[in-house]
């Protein structure tokens, strides 16, 4: 069962079209798992159920327009069609305002760069203390 299409285009002028649907659960994850042997993506889900505190869920992809992967403090994005490949320049700006990146290329169908190196390091009570030189707000 269909719910309906949504559009918008975003304020950095990015036009985005999404469709929600219901699916049985017995069946739900049998057509992403069968997708996955031969095309990228992920399923994540819980079976795990406590009455009032948890339910069981799942959420699952196939065919991402975009990969990330990261090793030390470096990173690549890989556009894999062409709906990674309409995001990269706008992915690539931004990223490229981001102060504590460096390095940030953008060429072909990939997005590299590195993270700085932590001017000072934090203990782990600490770490989620830091300040943020830029705060988003919502």
């Amino acid at each position: 069962m269909q719910f309906g299409t949504h559009t918008y285009t975003t304020n950095g002028g990015i036009f985005v079209s999404r469709s929600v649907c219901s699916t049985p659960i017995e069946t739900a994850t049998e057509a992403i798992l069968s997708r996955l042997d031969s095309q990228r993506g992920g399923l994540l889900q819980s079976s795990y159920e406590y009455p009032g505190r948890y339910k069981r869920w799942g959420i699952g992809f196939v065919n991402p327009p975009l990969e990330l992967a990261t090793r030390d403090r470096s990173f690549t994005f890989t556009a894999h069609n062409n709906r990674g490949m309409m995001l990269l320049p706008y992915l690539a700006e931004r990223l490229l305002q981001n102060a504590h990146l460096k390095d940030v290329i953008l060429q072909d169908h990939q997005i590299t760069g590195a993270v700085e190196l932590a001017k000072q390091t934090f203990c782990e009570e600490e770490r989620s203390r830091r300040s943020c030189s830029r705060r988003v707000e919502r």
